[in-house]
């Protein structure tokens, strides 16, 4: 009565048995048995010599790590990262199902061949591979690298790699586990960003049309502490004190400006203009509106005016 009903099954033999047992309490414990049949002249057993040992904690810990590596395992599996932990002679203890979607190769696959990893960096990046192997990791442990596998079909993909150490219960190194994002599309987006942006460059560049990028910080900081003073129509107030344009026009700036806009100010270069520019503006109440429009915070506004 003391052993559970699901074990009483159990044959009695010479190897090592797991069993549950009752107390007398009615807690139900675990127990490891080495069993020794003792048979009569006639060969039937007549009695038992056996030695048995709690183990309950043990299987209690058993279970809770059974617990978490399926649980890791369920969200691995969904991660659409590809991860995998390489042990430290190399061999891939796990592969999550997201290899095949972001490589081409099945979990199987690679686990069958782990080198394989290694083909799959493109010739031109693989200086990158080996530069990341002896990176010195961040303070986290981990180390992160970005650059290009050739998939199964022959497609090439951008992956975001990060790795970090495992260390097991006994504080030893063993292995590393691996998260790759398939970055492909963001690359892709700042690729045709910067191909976009140089189109934009070689239009301002050779536009015909004088044409500069203006930093008018530093003007409206002043005009705004003019207005918390209780000026309430810096308008009409910078008619009425054409100091204040002055200071406003010294506090513009250029960043960049194109050749006609070089040509037009009669500069020797762009970097001579960039310097002077405040000294090439017009300091009187032509620049009345495009100050009041700058104060009010106005990204668009129209003007015209007379440069020196």
């Amino acid at each position: 009565r003391i052993v559970h009903p699901d074990d009483q099954h159990i044959p009695i033999t010479q190897q090592p048995q797991v069993q549950r047992w009752f107390r007398k309490d009615g807690t139900l414990i675990w127990s490891e048995q080495y069993n020794v049949p003792i048979f009569d002249e006639e060969g039937d057993v007549v009695a038992i010599e056996g030695i048995a040992r709690d183990i309950t904690e043990r299987k209690r810990v058993e279970d809770a790590l059974r617990d978490s590596e399926r649980r890791y395992r369920v969200v691995a599996d969904l991660n659409t990262n590809w991860t995998y932990w390489q042990k430290a002679d190399n061999s891939l203890e796990y592969v999550s199902p997201a290899c095949e979607s972001i490589t081409g190769y099945t979990p199987a696959e690679l686990q069958a061949d782990p080198e394989l990893i290694d083909r799959l960096i493109v010739q031109e990046d693989w200086h990158i591979w080996e530069a990341h192997r002896h990176d010195s990791p961040a303070v986290d442990g981990s180390r992160r690298v970005e650059l290009r596998i050739q998939r199964r079909d022959g497609a090439i993909r951008w992956i975001h790699h990060v790795c970090r150490p495992v260390i097991n219960e006994d504080g030893a190194y063993d292995g590393y586990h691996v998260s790759n994002q398939d970055i492909t599309e963001r690359k892709l987006a700042e690729k045709a960003l910067q191909q976009s942006e140089l189109r934009l460059r070689r239009l301002f560049e050779e536009s015909p049309i004088a044409t500069w990028e203006q930093n008018f910080s530093g003007a409206r900081a002043y005009l705004r502490d003019l207005m918390a003073t209780g000026i309430s129509d810096i308008n009409a107030y910078l008619k009425a004190h054409p100091e204040a344009i002055r200071q406003a026009v010294q506090l513009m700036s250029v960043t960049s400006v194109n050749k006609a806009g070089i040509q037009l100010y009669g500069a020797t270069s762009q970097q001579a203009l960039i310097e002077h520019f405040s000294s090439f503006l017009a300091t009187d109440e032509s620049q009345i509106d495009s100050l009041t429009a700058i104060a009010q915070g106005l990204t668009t506004f129209t003007g015209e005016f007379v440069n020196t």
